[in-house]
């Protein structure tokens, strides 16, 4: 209906402004430029909205949030493996999001490769409002934003974890005869994973940044 529409074109717009609250958590505003920032901000919601309304493959709608999501992390300054990481990682979120309010709404045995207009108005409020709490939570951590180095291994594992989580997740919503409880505790699961993630990447980015900064007073003792 054209109600539908305008409020998916609103919550669009709030999703846009919590995408840009997302990639603050781990780059500050250190855009490479505020053109280039407004430019690709721009680009994500026209995309988003123009794929969910001619097209709305559930596949599709995921592949291209994805990709826009990564072209929206090259505004910022930043190595290119923390902008995968933190790619996946907003994706995830939102995917649990979706999935808790699914789960919620009783909504399962959805196709990723068939048309499915599967958020009516107020589903998408829902998430909408769950995703910006959960921003919120993970605003609590206070070292993400750090430009200091993440050992290899971790950036692998960084970038498995929420790939694995959405893909699980994608599977169990397939199911059509899959017990609440199975779907309550499996997201649990999942939640408490990316949590435990994103948890030791905060850490794991103070602990470097005390390093560097022991590093930097020696070398200043040293000419002093």
């Amino acid at each position: 209906s054209i109600l539908d529409a305008i409020v998916y074109l609103f919550i669009n717009a709030f999703d846009t402004y919590l995408m840009y609250l997302f990639m603050r958590l781990f780059f500050k505003n250190d855009f490479i430029s505020k053109k280039a920032a407004v430019f690709v901000y721009s680009l994500y919601y026209v995309v988003s909205t123009l794929v969910y309304a001619l097209f709305s493959f559930v596949f599709l709608n995921m592949i291209s949030s994805i990709i826009v999501t990564f072209i929206v992390t090259l505004c910022y300054r930043s190595k290119i493996s923390k902008k995968i990481i933190v790619t996946l990682l907003n994706y995830a979120t939102m995917n649990i999001c979706e999935g808790v309010v699914a789960a919620a709404i009783g909504l399962g045995g959805v196709d990723v490769f068939e048309i499915s207009h599967y958020g009516d108005s107020f589903c998408l409020i829902a998430v909408a409002l769950l995703d910006f709490a959960v921003i919120k939570i993970i605003g609590k951590f206070q070292n993400l934003n750090s430009n200091a180095p993440i050992p290899h291994t971790f950036s692998i594992i960084a970038i498995l974890v929420p790939c694995v989580s959405v893909l699980f997740e994608i599977l169990l919503f397939m199911q059509k005869n899959v017990s609440d409880l199975v779907y309550a505790l499996s997201l649990i699961c999942v939640v408490s994973l990316n949590f435990l993630l994103i948890y030791l990447y905060d850490s794991i980015s103070k602990l470097f940044d005390k390093k560097i900064e022991t590093e930097m007073a020696k070398q200043e003792t040293k000419y002093y």
